[in-house]
């Protein structure tokens, strides 16, 4: 027998191994002891109660994959790859419209056509007919490059941004994580810009076809697709078989049969008819067969700024004459 003013240990069931429930043996009284022998085991068992069903919500937690609540923190957009996959496929603008901010084009991705100057602070002049002037920002990947078209009548692919009168650059980052900030707009910058992430100089393709005059080419069919709407177009060009070179964004393919011809910088889907005639015949899935130049028949559409010309007609031809040497 423990000797008196002690206390004697007695466990319960449901309460843990670390916290014994302790009575005194002083206590005189037997209704006070067995109230106090209650409140105790009340509480451990609340206690392991509790445990477990926290217990159980992790685990729930772990097998679901459902998150445990907690605060909310600020997610980085998924990107996913190209600036064309972010911002969307481009639609094919006038610079003067884009100087102007005609029409519903803020903040969406544009192609255009543009002479490049200099500005300054890593900035370019993008000037077209008139005396239009659009303020050029490369982004980070065409820093390096966008000087080599100085002077250059050239088409570029970018976002349309309007500058800002007060320069926020933690805004302009928040909205456009992948773009560089936007500056402030002062002295004689232009009111709209356009990031950048594509530039093709288009004096390399200048004369692509001599003496071909009854051939459509592709940069006025995708420049101009509404003026030959309903009309039958005759053009010439490179089998790229089914997108096989990534010319055309993938999502505009309507049909494993479509296949995609191009002419220097530019492309359209081809739909309607395969790529194969008399005693011959061209396989969408193969690199091999993309040596290959095409004639090709038919009347173009538009849809959601993609050019799809539906085929007439398909035969074999030669392809333009090489370029002389420098």
């Amino acid at each position: 027998m423990e000797g008196a003013g002690t206390l004697k240990g007695i466990r319960v069931r449901d309460a843990t191994a670390t916290t014994p429930l302790r009575v005194s043996t002083q206590a005189t009284n037997p209704e006070e002891s067995a109230r106090e022998l209650g409140s105790q085991v009340s509480k451990e068992v609340a206690t392991v109660r509790a445990q477990r069903a926290l217990f159980a919500a992790v685990l729930l937690a772990l097998v679901i994959g459902t998150p445990l609540p907690c605060r909310a923190q600020p997610k980085a957009p998924d990107v996913g790859g190209t600036y064309d996959s972010t911002y969307g496929m481009p639609a094919v603008m006038e610079l003067e419209e884009i100087a102007r901010g005609v029409g519903n084009y803020r903040k969406r991705a544009v192609r255009t056509k543009a002479v490049v100057d200099g500005f300054g602070g890593g900035y370019y002049l993008l000037e077209g007919p008139g005396a239009v002037r659009v303020l050029g920002i490369p982004v980070p990947e065409m820093a390096s490059e966008a000087n080599n078209f100085l002077g250059r009548e050239v088409e570029i692919v970018g976002l349309v941004r309007p500058l800002p009168d007060n320069e926020d650059p933690l805004q302009s980052k928040l909205e456009d994580p992948l773009l560089p900030p936007l500056p402030k707009r002062q002295g004689s910058m232009p009111p709209q810009s356009i990031t950048f992430w594509k530039v093709v100089d288009l004096t390399d393709f200048r004369g692509v076809l001599p003496g071909s005059q009854d051939y459509l080419t592709l940069e006025s069919l995708v420049f101009s697709p509404g003026q030959f709407v309903n009309r039958k177009v005759r053009i010439l060009g490179q089998f790229r078989g089914r997108n096989l070179y990534g010319d055309l964004p993938a999502r505009s393919e309507r049909s494993p049969l479509d296949w995609v011809i191009k002419e220097g910088a530019y492309a359209v889907w081809v739909v309607g008819k395969e790529p194969k005639g008399s005693g011959w015949s061209l396989d969408v899935t193969l690199k091999s067969d993309t040596s290959r130049w095409l004639e090709v028949t038919g009347k173009p559409e538009t849809i959601d700024g993609v050019v799809y010309l539906r085929a007439q007609g398909v035969r074999l031809a030669k392809g333009p004459p090489p370029s002389p040497p420098e």
